[in-house]
């Protein structure tokens, strides 16, 4: 389990983005990380990076902080949906770029 944490601390939770608007992010956290996705809580500082094809985050970070989180698992064991707020909103354009496809890493600072 604290082989898994660590892994989890450092590369974070697979996920993609479903819409970038204003200043805000809506990302899906993969079911894969139900548990660790239920321990993010409101105001948590994040990041969000891009993937390479062996879905390790690569390129810059996007700082953001965390605004919603629900779960949408019967048993909370589903995929999450997030709100993020940018803090740098200068952010948005580049995120909005990425590929519908992007599989990214949301990594709680």
């Amino acid at each position: 389990a604290d082989a898994v944490a660590a892994r989890v601390a450092s590369e974070g939770l697979t996920g993609q983005i479903e819409l970038v608007s204003g200043d805000t992010v809506h990302f899906l956290i993969h079911s894969s990380y139900w548990f660790q996705a239920n321990q993010l809580k409101p105001g948590a500082a994040v990041q969000l990076r891009a993937t390479d094809a062996q879905f390790a985050p690569t390129g810059d970070a996007f700082e953001a902080e965390l605004v919603t989180r629900k779960n949408l698992g019967t048993y909370g064991s589903g995929v999450s949906e997030t709100t993020l707020k940018l803090k740098n909103p200068a952010d948005a354009r580049k995120l909005a770029a990425w590929k519908k496809s992007q599989v990214a890493r949301l990594i709680a600072k």
